[in-house]
């Protein structure tokens, strides 16, 4: 049986889309999965992998048509799809509208904008983010390397500027081998002050990290992440724009909230406008009953995705 026909069995009558990337050399990849709960278990499925069809433009068009072309192979409208699950960005944004489906965002990437709205926000401690991140490219020359390695076994880290766990790793480990770094030459040596504001953040940026690598845990679902940054905005007022319930960076807030009210039971507290938001999710009154012609076979998993599904 070619393995489209096996996914093509194995597809929930309701299921979400994530995208995923890699880049090779010059070339992007665009990956399609398909997320579902399926007899009380998550799947997730690689549905294909391919540049866009067009790799002049990343538009949320593109990525339409894309996905399109992808869910054809398995039989599947574009227009049948329960939720899209990714960044908060403009593009998905743009394509959660053309697909009329609501987006979940990635609650790690609004931590990350978050996080990096809170260095903004300290100038200072920016100037000596970048400084520190000088003075570990030089230490990774083949020179000052080498009279590194003689000092101690631990080698400089860059930060990914992308990623603000990078900008973590990198000033956990110029703490390490700061008195090493003092002993070469050709260093741009960091001050005491940059010293002393390093050493001042990083309890916040420790509480930053664990935070995220909680959020990558598998089976953390989008209350987890919601009471998570509740407890975190408490501690870090300044955040809420980014991670409070109502932030506008989310796309679809009575979505989000209806779907958080059902995971804690409290479905009686839904709102008129979230009980709509939902209601394409609500549970069909006997298992058994007949899909329609076009989804023969597929059962709709009655609110198991919404519940169980992985925002992070």
């Amino acid at each position: 049986m070619p393995i489209s026909e096996k996914i093509t069995e194995r597809l929930s009558f309701f299921f979400g889309i994530m995208f995923d990337g890699w880049t090779d050399v010059s070339t992007h990849y665009i990956a399609v999965i398909a997320t579902f709960m399926k007899n009380g278990v998550y799947y997730e499925v690689l549905l294909g992998c391919s540049p866009p069809l067009k790799e002049k433009s990343y538009t949320a068009e593109e990525y339409y048509v894309l996905l399109e072309s992808v869910l054809a192979i398995y039989g599947e409208s574009i227009k049948v799809h329960a939720v899209l699950i990714e960044d908060n960005c403009a593009t998905n944004k743009a394509l959660a509208d053309l697909m009329s489906v609501p987006l979940i965002g990635c609650g790690y990437h609004m931590l990350n904008i978050a996080i990096k709205a809170y260095l903004a926000r300290r100038p200072a401690i920016e100037k000596t983010i970048a400084r520190v991140g000088k003075t570990m490219s030089q230490m990774r020359n083949l020179k000052a390397a080498g009279a590194l390695r003689e000092l101690t076994s631990l080698t400089p880290i860059k930060r990914n500027v992308t990623r603000w766990s990078s900008t973590h790793k990198m000033l956990q480990r110029f703490l390490q081998i700061e008195g090493s770094a003092r002993q070469l030459d050709d260093i741009d040596a960091i001050r005491r002050a940059d010293l002393d504001r390093i050493k001042s953040v990083m309890p916040a940026l420790k509480d930053f990290k664990g935070i995220m690598t909680e959020l990558q845990n598998k089976g953390q679902h989008i209350g987890v992440v919601h009471e998570t940054f509740e407890l975190m905005t408490e501690d870090y007022t300044e955040l809420k724009d980014y991670l409070a319930t109502d932030a506008t960076i989310s796309h679809n807030l009575q979505f989000e909230a209806a779907v958080v009210k059902i995971i804690r039971g409290e479905q009686e507290k839904l709102t008129s406008e979230e009980k709509v938001r939902v209601s394409s999710f609500l549970a069909r009154a006997s298992p058994d009953e007949a899909m329609p012609p076009d989804n023969e076979g597929k059962r709709s998993s009655h609110l198991d995705f919404v519940i169980a599904n992985d925002s992070t």
